[in-house]
């Protein structure tokens, strides 16, 4: 999958910059938060089975979607080749002796206060309050 999406110019690793990326736009406060998720149920704890059962099955379920044109359009993959491959993902996926976790990862910053910018009507509020300053002296 990195592969094809390198081949169109997409970086599949380029989320990891995503913070740095918003503090270079001026972003402050940026916070870069990354949550291990097992990809199946093999981790312990009850949350994490939960976790890795739900991660198991919207990937199982989505893995046709997301491979299909990146291993048959870019890589040149026919139709069967993908099926097979795809069959012993789900299978490697389902596994328990697979201890594996996908990455959530989440990057939030607010913009910047900015400074009071100067408008027209504050210098015109200026003027006129001059104005009737110097009109009554």
């Amino acid at each position: 999958m990195v592969e094809s999406m390198s081949r169109i110019g997409r970086n599949l690793k380029d989320s990891q910059n995503w913070g740095q990326y918003m503090k270079d736009v001026g972003f402050v406060d940026v916070t870069e938060t990354r949550l291990y998720v097992p990809v199946n149920p093999w981790a312990k704890g009850k949350k994490n089975k939960l976790l890795g059962a739900i991660s198991y099955q919207n990937m199982s379920e989505g893995i046709a979607s997301l491979s299909t044109a990146a291993f048959t359009r870019i890589l040149g993959w026919d139709q069967p080749r993908l099926e097979v491959f795809l069959a012993k993902v789900r299978e490697d996926l389902g596994s328990k002796d697979v201890h594996a976790y996908g990455i959530v990862y989440i990057v939030h910053g607010r913009k910047p206060e900015e400074t009071k910018a100067w408008s027209l009507w504050d210098e015109l509020e200026v003027w006129v309050c001059t104005m009737w300053l110097s009109r009554r002296t």
